[in-house]
């Protein structure tokens, strides 16, 4: 009974202790939720906001978009039309085009507004037409190079386009992952956003056609039905024979924004896969904010941008991490699991870098870093007289001013010990008087002996005593008291 309770108190013991123990670190692949399969050729699942990518399958391989086609000819009308201009149908829209049709013709004329409506939501390739001849200065060639051109520019790879519509053609290729930044970047557009979720439309009558033109959105998954998809706010069908079902969707839920494409999928598959894989994306990720601190950065330190592309070099501007710094995680991630990369993208101002994230091998977004350009930094050189000049504030010299004072001090301090020395006859020699020093050097003439005999007389009086003619001697005893040469002979004056 000993032997149970002790062995029941160690496995207590035991437990309580593992339970102190560190958690094993869990792999990025490990926090990445498992996809479900599809059957489309090609799938990809991206975040709008922050180009995240939730989930890929063959997003590289090149296929025949059919007329998801028609989502770069509105992106490229709404950047370089009005919706008020005027399209007018050519002779080639109407006779060089087939397929799906609203039933245009020759000479007639909409807004561009009704017939990116007519493009978006019908399909009519007819309007396609009319809209890139409309938006290429008449010539179709040249609005063809517009949408190649614009591919480059988001970073397209597979693509290339030879026709606005989509209709069949051995050259006319692109990629799921192509056709999501195509798609991402139309979404930013507020117009687009309006016509892509609108369920139904109707062209008034024109100058050539009394009746109303109405037509509804081809996307099942906007309307009743059983593809309806409650969060989704647009998209883009096509079809052809070569392409099979290709399918461009547009969903919002919980801040996300998904962008989901599918290409050569067989019937039906096209809604299924992308209903799958929108649910996949909204259940097992999460959209949050992230900080310098969060991406190991350190945006304001000297060494933080490479020396050719350092604004700092320039002026004192600020560099701060993009407003919507933002991240795509699996549910279960945290950003300590990030791996960021910087890449510069060279310009003055505005965003001039990105920080692309990685979890694992999943791209999870891209981070913008922004400049704002400040004070000019000066150059050495002397600035150009101006109007109304001010007077720079400049810093007190404190080092100076203590140098300046202590010099100062010396110098009194060794004046003083001047005058000391002075004062009390240190530097005084033992030398012979002046009056000595004057008569060793000069010899004394008759008239300087009596002008001093003369002083001599007004300072003290002579006493004479007997003094004898010129025959008498003198006595020695009559010159005592007179003790130089000059008293005797101003005497025998």
């Amino acid at each position: 009974m000993k032997i149970k309770k002790r062995l029941h108190t160690f496995l207590l013991i035991t437990l309580a202790y593992a339970s102190l123990l560190p958690a094993a670190v869990t792999s990025a692949e490990e926090l990445w939720p498992a996809a479900p399969d599809v059957q489309s050729a090609s799938a990809i699942v991206m975040e709008a906001d922050t180009g995240a990518i939730l989930y890929e399958k063959d997003i590289h391989a090149q296929h025949y978009p059919a007329s998801i086609t028609k989502i770069m000819t509105t992106l490229l009308a709404l950047e370089n039309g009005s919706l008020q201009d005027t399209v007018t149908f050519s002779y080639d829209s109407i006779n060089k085009v087939e397929g799906t049709r609203i039933g245009m013709i020759e000479n007639e004329q909409i807004t561009l507004e009704q017939a990116l409506y007519a493009v978006m939501l019908a399909s009519s390739n007819e309007v396609a037409y009319a809209v890139a001849e409309h938006i290429g200065g008449g010539n179709i060639d040249n609005f063809i190079r517009m949408m190649n051109e614009k591919a480059a520019v988001l970073g397209c790879t597979e693509t290339y386009f030879a026709n606005p519509h989509g209709l069949p053609d051995d050259s006319h290729v692109t990629s799921v992952h192509d056709m999501a930044l195509i798609s991402q970047e139309a979404y930013k557009s507020a117009t687009f956003r309006t016509i892509t979720k609108t369920i139904s439309y109707k062209i008034p009558a024109t100058n050539l056609t009394a009746e109303e033109r109405p037509f509804a959105n081809h996307h099942s998954m906007l309307k009743r039905g059983p593809y309806q998809y409650a969060y989704c706010t647009g998209g883009k069908t096509g079809y052809t024979n070569a392409a099979r079902n290709t399918l461009v969707t547009f969903a919002e839920k919980n801040g996300m924004k998904l962008i989901c494409v599918v290409m050569q999928a067989e019937e039906s598959y096209h809604y299924k896969d992308t209903i799958a894989l929108l649910d996949y994306g909204f259940n097992n990720f999460k959209k949050i904010p992230v900080t310098e601190s969060d991406l190991g950065l350190q945006l304001s330190s000297n060494g933080f941008f490479p020396i050719k592309n350092n604004p700092l070099s320039k002026d004192n501007g600020k560099i701060v991490l993009g407003s919507q710094a933002q991240l795509v995680l699996p549910n279960q991630a945290t950003p300590v699991n990030i791996v960021p990369a910087i890449q510069f993208t060279g310009g003055d101002s505005g965003q001039i870098a990105t920080v692309s994230c990685k979890l694992g091998e999943h791209f999870v977004g891209n981070v913008p870093i922004n400049y704002t350009p400040g004070k000019q930094k000066t150059t050495g050189k002397p600035p150009e007289a101006s109007a109304n000049p001010k007077k720079e504030s400049r810093p007190f010299p404190v080092k100076k001013v203590l140098l300046l004072s202590l010099i100062a001090l010396c110098l009194l301090g060794f004046l003083l010990v001047i005058l000391y020395c002075v004062r009390n006859g240190i530097f005084e020699a033992d030398l012979p008087s002046k009056r000595q020093h004057e008569s060793a050097e000069k010899p004394k003439t008759r008239h300087h002996k009596r002008h001093k005999t003369r002083k001599n007389k007004k300072a003290r009086p002579t006493v004479r005593k007997s003094v004898g003619t010129s025959k008498t001697p003198r006595l020695k005893s009559e010159f005592e008291g007179f003790d130089e040469l000059d008293d005797i002979e101003d005497i025998t004056e």
